[in-house]
């Protein structure tokens, strides 16, 4: 049951993957052999400034540059 509820919430984090590693990175040019974009970076600007309390950052940990 609580593997199944893991997964699940891993699920919801895979659509915001790559807007929140973007934004996260600020230095960051590709992104799984894709190239990230000035319209990209301007469209999901802030996004990982989340609560602390938010799923997302109970689920993943990221390094700034």
């Amino acid at each position: 049951m609580l593997l199944m509820m893991m997964m699940m919430m891993m699920m919801q984090l895979v659509p915001v993957y790559r807007v929140y590693t973007v934004d996260s990175l600020k230095k960051l040019s590709f992104l799984d052999d894709l190239p990230v974009t000035v319209d990209e970076r301007l469209q999901h600007r802030d996004v990982s400034a989340v609560d602390c309390k938010s799923p997302l950052t109970a689920w993943t940990t990221v390094t700034r540059c």
